[in-house]
């Protein structure tokens, strides 16, 4: 335990041919008997929020996990035209989706053999089909060809992916944004969240939209250069956020009305965002929620994660 602690995050560094993302950790040794977590001392360190009652973990209002990592992504990928094939809809870029919402008109399938597949052999069949192309392109191929050399009877198996109502994309250039999802899987750049609360899905995609859960994740992000920052699972698992499990009905309900006009909205405009950052301050009183702070408070943490 400690009763001091010190992050400096170091960007990725040339270290005989490889690129090394390290984190160096300066604290200073607490008592033996003092009782607080790791994970407290780094929350404290890091949240803007911590101290706001009603405030909780993700991890502990969702099970998170990342998504289904493809063998060799281009091999595996197809578009909407490839879903009469037996494709299965899939959401791997977030810059083709423009809105909160990805449904039915998502221009990304993918070719998965798994306990979801409607149509294995008809699958099969195309992908046979395609590696004996890839075959003739090894160098283009390496992936898929090792996977089909050393597998040769599970080389086009995956595993079944997890359906998530809510993915978040951890690689952040521009605004954090969680997107509601609907009869869709997803690949490994997003992390999908399942709500433990049923029934307030919307409220939750609200909340988790709002700009201070933004100012949350990105200060828990580390830089990765270029204007661009990322957030790991364990440091996305650890953001706080507004805990809408104890509000009354009512207040339930107003947050879920916000989330379900968010979905409707054909791009990411601030409109219902400002609805929404209105509603936190207004429910939960504190003045660190005020938006006119928080605007000015998502400015300094986003320059900061991102190293402007």
């Amino acid at each position: 335990n400690t009763t001091c602690l010190n992050v400096e995050h170091v960007g990725s560094q040339p270290f005989n041919g490889r690129l090394i993302d390290a984190t160096i950790i300066n604290g200073v040794k607490a008592s033996i008997n003092r009782n607080i977590t790791n994970a407290e001392v780094l929350k404290a360190n890091s949240s803007f929020f911590l101290s706001i009652n009603g405030f909780k973990s993700i991890n502990r209002l969702f099970k998170t996990k990342r998504g289904l990592r493809l063998k060799q992504s281009n091999f595996f990928m197809g578009g909407i035209e490839d879903l009469e094939n037996g494709a299965t809809p899939f959401l791997k870029k977030v810059n083709k989706v423009k809105s909160f919402y990805v449904g039915e008109n998502h221009p990304e399938s993918a070719y998965l053999i798994s306990k979801v597949t409607k149509n294995r052999s008809k699958v099969i069949k195309i992908l046979n089909k395609k590696i004996e192309k890839a075959l003739k392109k090894p160098n283009e191929n390496i992936s898929i060809i090792n996977w089909y050399e050393k597998y040769p009877e599970t080389w086009f198996i995956h595993r079944s992916p997890e359906f998530a109502p809510i993915v978040f994309n951890y690689y952040l250039r521009n605004r954090p944004v969680h997107l509601y999802v609907e009869n869709l899987h997803h690949s490994d750049n997003f992390y999908g969240l399942i709500p433990l609360e049923n029934g307030f899905t919307y409220a939750y995609l609200a909340i988790l939209n709002s700009t201070a859960v933004c100012i949350e994740i990105l200060s828990h992000a580390r830089n990765q250069g270029a204007n661009l920052a990322k957030i790991q699972l364990f440091e996305y698992r650890e953001v706080l956020i507004p805990d809408i499990s104890i509000l009354d009905i009512k207040t339930k309900n107003k947050f879920e009305r916000l989330g379900r006009k968010l979905i409707k909205q054909e791009n990411r405009t601030l409109n219902v965002i400002r609805e929404i950052d209105n509603l936190v301050f207004e429910t939960w009183k504190d003045e660190r929620l005020n938006p006119i702070n928080l605007e000015k408070e998502y400015i300094r943490i986003d320059n900061k994660a991102k190293k402007r």
